[in-house]
């Protein structure tokens, strides 16, 4: 399987069962998988927790309420270029960041990178982060704060 297609089934495997695992409280099968092949019982746990919020992070961020499919590439280099669904999660939170830092400095149309247009808007951008924070709390309920997570980051789809 040619790695576009890949990413582009891991992307339509993000968007499989996400209300459904939250409201049974489970964990969506990819991450299962992915944190089972690890084969380490001491990180089990934290594994499915990170994985599951990665996941549905990552689902959210391609939603209508959010940047839709305009963000799909930026989601697929992050998921390439990050070995967990947590660290594709944080690279896009990142990217999405610093697009809007970026907007706010030099105005949408000097921006040459359309991906990073495409997530610069600070009104989805706030949306998001209220979303994550929601996301914390279901799968992390005992958590004040987060701890860094180790990601690669979006480098832009020009470059």
């Amino acid at each position: 399987m040619k790695k576009q297609s890949f990413i582009a089934a891991m992307i339509l495997a993000i968007g499989v069962g996400q209300v459904s695992a939250q409201q049974a409280g489970g964990v969506p099968d990819a991450v299962v998988e992915k944190c089972m092949a690890k084969n380490n019982a001491s990180e089990l746990p934290d594994c499915l927790k990170e994985g599951a919020y990665g996941h549905n992070m990552l689902q959210q961020v391609i939603t209508a309420d959010l940047y839709g499919e305009k963000a799909a590439p930026v989601v697929e280099a992050c998921t390439s270029l990050n070995d967990t669904l947590q660290g594709a999660w944080t690279c896009f939170s990142v990217a999405a960041e610093k697009a809007v830092e970026t907007r706010a400095l030099v105005g949408q149309a000097k921006i040459t990178d359309q991906c990073v247009v495409d997530i610069s808007d600070p009104e989805a951008f706030a949306r998001l982060q209220g979303i994550a924070s929601d996301q914390r709390r279901v799968w992390f309920p005992d958590e004040m704060f987060s701890g860094g997570t180790m990601y690669h980051p979006f480098k832009g789809c020009m470059s």
